[in-house]
């Protein structure tokens, strides 16, 4: 596989429904799943499906009329991914900051605070 790069929003957007369905999926399945806002022609999914597959997040193979389409990134791979950029992008700030700024003015719920917790935990140990 390619070196990871960032998925445009409209990729990352049909990426994001793929990850939720089981493989294989079609180009019929993803349009019928769309969200009412990024109601596409089904010529721009095939061709957001055929350039994601140009950069590695997809193979495809034809079965009949129809070409069935495989996740080759994990969703938890690219998230890490887009994480790492994020971090490197503001690594020169305070872990403290960098995490107040990706929950603004909201409130962090408990749940939240004990997973939080949880990982600096896990972090301590390694």
């Amino acid at each position: 596989m390619a070196e990871l790069m960032k998925l445009p929003d409209a990729e990352f957007e049909l990426m994001k429904l793929i990850w939720e369905m089981p493989p294989p999926v079609t180009s019929m399945e993803l349009a019928a799943r769309l969200p009412d806002d990024l109601q596409w022609k089904p010529q721009t999914i095939l061709t957001l499906l055929g350039r994601m597959e140009k950069r590695g997040f997809l193979r495809s193979r034809k079965e009949g009329k129809e070409r069935l389409y495989y996740p080759v990134v994990g969703e938890d791979e690219y998230m890490s991914f887009e994480a790492s950029l994020l971090r490197k992008r503001y690594r020169n700030h305070s872990l403290a900051s960098f995490v107040g700024s990706l929950y603004g003015a909201d409130r962090l719920k408990e749940e939240e605070i004990l997973d939080l917790e949880q990982w600096l935990e896990a972090q301590k140990k390694r």
